[in-house]
């Protein structure tokens, strides 16, 4: 679990950003 706000990666986020 990283930053998932300014970070390219496949997160588990609804967000392509």
């Amino acid at each position: 679990a990283e930053s998932q706000q300014g970070r390219v990666t496949t997160s588990t986020t609804a967000k392509p950003w």
